[in-house]
């Protein structure tokens, strides 16, 4: 009897904006994407956030005298990301930024008289 076992990976991928972000998603592999692609990636270990009050220079001009300068709330998420070679990379994103979120659901399977049979979660 000829018997070969397998593996198949399948990627559910779905694109979302850093405050979306929860921890459901640990443990998954985050992509961090820019406009020319993407820039990071790795599995989230852990997730913050933070946030930093700046002066908002735009609200100071045209110049003018006695003018207040205003200050802006900015929020940044923090994520811990491990990749393949088990770097930690901490990665500091505004809120808006958007995130790839790869969930993986790895089916193991047998080859059994050239039929591939999909083993069950107690067998593997």
């Amino acid at each position: 009897m000829a018997v070969r076992r397998g593996r198949l990976a399948l990627v559910n991928k779905q694109i979302i904006t850093a405050d979306h972000l929860n921890a459901t998603h640990l443990g998954k592999r985050i992509t961090i994407n820019s406009l020319h692609g993407a820039v990071v990636s790795g599995r989230l270990k852990e997730i913050s956030a933070d946030y930093a009050i700046m002066p908002s220079l735009a609200s100071y001009f045209p110049y003018k005298e006695n003018k207040t300068l205003e200050y802006s709330k900015g929020v940044h998420i923090i994520l811990h990301l491990s990749n393949q070679v088990n770097d930690d990379i901490k990665a500091t994103v505004r809120e808006d930024t958007e995130l790839q979120v790869e969930d993986e659901q790895v089916d193991h399977f047998v080859n059994v008289f050239g039929k591939m049979v999909r083993l069950e979660k107690e067998t593997q």
